[in-house]
């Protein structure tokens, strides 16, 4: 059987009903135990959800800003990056309509 503890297992008893009763017990004592430390909306007072909203909002906020920062920094360069191909394309062909043959 495994010693909850040390988690060691003795080898005398081993057998496959045995093992199974552990690890079955073992897995409902974890999941009952893991359910008491999670908190609820129950265990939380106004204060503390209205923090949470107010937490939440400025994440969303910060998001929304930062999303059309980088749309404006995307469609600005794009829009350089456009002009001074436009200028480039425009003064080659200027220059080669315009050289001697």
């Amino acid at each position: 059987i495994v010693d909850s503890v040390s988690g060691t297992v003795d080898s005398s008893s081993l057998s496959s009903d045995s093992i199974k009763t552990t690890i079955s017990t073992t897995t409902v004592e974890n999941s009952t135990a893991s359910a008491d430390t999670v908190p609820t909306n129950k265990d939380q007072t106004p204060q503390e959800l209205d923090q949470m909203q107010s937490i939440a909002l400025q994440m969303m906020s910060y998001f929304t800003i930062g999303a059309l920062a980088t749309f404006a920094h995307s469609a600005l360069f794009d829009s350089i990056g456009q002009k001074i191909g436009a200028g480039l394309r425009k003064e080659l062909f200027t220059k080669l309509i315009h050289q001697e043959a």
